[in-house]
């Protein structure tokens, strides 16, 4: 299934706010722990304060079904005085005391002692806390006169009288205020580090999105500028980055190949056309036909040329078959041993089975463009050497010479080592299409080539 798409700076705030979400939903469950904690403990002392008075009346015999009026009236009156309600309400009220009680009790007649509240106030049962124990609640203004409290208390009935008798639960207290409001907060920072995060991330998505742009309109203008720097992306776009860089990479090998290889068509076609034109211009002067088959040869020539420089544009249709490197060396040998022989250079050959996958012509005239060029840069008497063989890697060629190296022939307006001896930009086309390498290595007492497809 396809998501659909979401802004990043969306999906920042969304997360942001469902951090908020929990971190509020936690304060609430651990709140309401705590309350739930805070009730129990008052609903035990308002247990404990019942057993207490139902100990007290059947000690006095007022717990009894039938009692004498004169003793509920003196257990009323001893119920109801307390000395120092008023400033122990206070401390109540204040938090200072914990679980303050408070009672009610009413006798038969309609007399009553005690906190009349307690028997108005809207209640709701409590039984895990205890059998007939309620939670009350008192508003501003009934105990303490600026805050809603709430009571956990036990109503029975002893005798012929009810009786109420409970305890107030304790305050959450200042400390859970003021973690209350850290978490809140919290929530709110969360969510602003969340739309910034996000409005920042937002920034570094453009900003690469323009490079890239950038670096493509150039590409489209023929300007390579470099590789787009990955570490300045950002994570989303680092491997887009990198696939950009690729295809830029692979483009600007795409044109110098083009270059190269137009310098090398150049090349191979210039000296069999001036031979070809002046062999035609002998053969008008003197009518020999000799100098016309040389002239044909010569055409013949740049007809191969041709159709290996289309068939090495066109790699599509290349037929691709088992070739031994080792009989394509020493072809070309047979080929340039006779042009070595009027210099006096003399090849010397380790030629051991190397076979790999490849066009057959194009890997002829790769090698015979290397024998080429070490035959006509080695001096008279030189020694010009051929080696292959086969390692896991593929088939290796190794063609060395004894000539001036690559830094006193080649060209001051050509210092690529690619465009050297020209051939060698064609060769290494060639060499790269077979999925292989061509590595140079030149100083002033030869140069070694090594070919490996």
């Amino acid at each position: 299934m396809r998501l659909p798409p979401v802004r990043t700076t969306w999906l920042a705030a969304i997360v942001a706010v469902f951090a908020a979400v929990a971190l509020t939903a936690s304060l609430a469950v651990t709140h309401g722990a705590v309350r739930s904690e805070q009730r129990q403990r008052a609903a035990l002392a308002a247990v404990s304060d019942f057993n207490a008075l139902l100990s007290k009346m059947d000690a006095l015999g007022v717990g009894r079904s039938v009692v004498e009026e004169a003793a509920i009236v003196n257990w009323l009156n001893v119920f109801q005085g307390r000395p120092g309600l008023e400033s122990s309400v206070a401390d109540a009220c204040s938090g200072r005391v914990a679980n303050y009680g408070v009672r009610w009790m009413e006798a038969p007649g309609g007399r009553t002692a005690g906190f009349r509240p307690l028997a108005e106030a809207r209640a709701r049962p409590h039984e895990q806390l205890g059998p007939n124990v309620f939670v009350l609640t008192l508003p501003a203004g009934t105990l303490c006169p600026e805050r809603a409290l709430e009571v956990v208390a036990v109503r029975d009935t002893v005798g012929p009288m009810r009786v109420v008798m409970g305890r107030v639960v304790e305050p959450t207290g200042r400390a859970w205020g003021v973690a209350a409001v850290s978490v809140l907060g919290m929530a709110i920072l969360l969510i602003g580090l969340g739309l910034a995060s996000a409005a920042w991330s937002r920034v570094r998505m453009v900003s690469g999105v323009r490079r890239i742009n950038l670096s493509l309109q150039k590409a489209g203008r023929g300007d390579f500028a470099g590789p787009i720097p990955i570490e300045e992306m950002t994570g989303d776009l680092q491997d887009l980055t990198r696939e950009v860089n690729v295809t830029l990479g692979r483009l600007q090998e795409l044109l110098a190949w083009l270059r190269d290889t137009s310098d090398q068509v150049a090349h191979d076609f210039r000296t069999p056309l001036a031979r070809a034109r002046a062999r035609l211009d002998r053969f008008g002067e003197t009518g020999d036909a000799d100098l016309v088959d040389e002239a044909r040869a010569d055409l013949r020539y740049l007809t191969q040329a041709m159709n290996e420089a289309l068939a090495l544009r066109d790699g599509e249709t290349w037929a691709f078959e088992t070739l031994k490197l080792d009989d394509v060396c020493r072809a070309a040998v047979e080929l340039y041993e006779p042009l070595a022989e009027q210099r006096r250079v003399r090849f010397e050959t380790e030629l051991t089975p190397a076979e790999t996958l490849g066009v057959a012509s194009l890997l002829q005239r790769a090698v015979a463009n290397l024998v080429d060029n070490a035959v006509k840069y080695s001096p008279d008497g030189g020694v010009v050497r051929l080696k292959s063989f086969a390692d896991p890697d593929g088939a290796v060629v190794i063609i060395s010479d004894q000539g001036p190296g690559m830094e006193m022939t080649q060209s001051r307006s050509q210092p690529d080592v690619d465009s050297h001896r020209m051939g060698l930009a064609f060769v290494r086309a060639i060499v790269r299409r077979h999925g292989g390498e061509l590595l140079i290595e030149s100083d002033s007492a030869g140069s070694i080539v090594t070919m490996r497809v």
